[in-house]
């Protein structure tokens, strides 16, 4: 019997969420697939979408509004799959974020002063866990994308969105004026745990 090859998918992370953490959670949710996870970075769509060995894309929370932004220019008719996403992750803009600008940048500033505390106080406010201080470069480079990018287009009927009900981040009405088959997950939060416990068993094959 020929030996089927599981469907490879690329992930992009989340701010301050370690690639090798998320694989491991995800591969423990969906051990049918191959995970690959990669850094939250400006670039990053456009170097997965030349990849022709990947199967599928997924993103989460900054990961998820990279995937938005470089999609709405660059045709994909591979599945893409995204947790915790928003248009834009300012307040302001109503494009699904909750977090006030002012708070962005005042946290802009918390992490150069001093990246430990501000950090214990994004992942306590987000349900994640006390991961190691990564780089303070790319983690300043992270907030600025999420200063910066805002996407008006709707999404292509391939991508398919989660988020949970809960989200302290994240406005799910707001998301569904501009996402209509936005999932909205019930008992879920921001946290990469607590979507996939929540979510469905297999989103790649409904």
């Amino acid at each position: 019997m020929e030996k089927i090859t599981p469907m490879k998918i690329a992930w992009i992370s989340g701010w301050a969420v370690p690639p090798a953490w998320m694989a491991q959670a995800l591969q423990a949710r969906w051990p049918q697939y191959t995970h690959h996870v990669f850094l939250p970075e400006k670039n990053t769509p456009a170097t997965l979408l030349v990849d022709s060995t990947f199967d599928a894309y997924g993103g989460y929370s900054l990961g998820s509004l990279l995937w938005l932004d470089a999609l709405s220019e660059n045709a994909c008719a591979k599945p893409v799959r995204l947790l915790a996403p928003f248009f834009s992750f300012c307040a302001e803009a109503s494009l699904g974020g909750r977090t006030p600008r002012v708070r962005l940048l005042f946290l802009k500033r918390w992490l150069r002063r001093d990246p430990t505390s501000a950090l214990h106080d994004f992942y306590t406010r987000t349900g994640l866990p006390q991961f190691p201080i990564p780089g303070t470069s790319s983690l300043a480079d992270g907030l600025d994308l999420l200063d910066t990018l805002a996407i008006s287009t709707p999404p292509p009927s391939n991508i398919r969105g989660f988020a949970g009900k809960n989200d302290p981040l994240l406005n799910p009405k707001s998301l569904r004026t501009h996402w209509p088959a936005l999932t909205i997950v019930p008992h879920a939060n921001h946290a990469l745990p607590s979507l996939l416990q929540h979510m469905c068993d297999d989103p790649f094959c409904e």
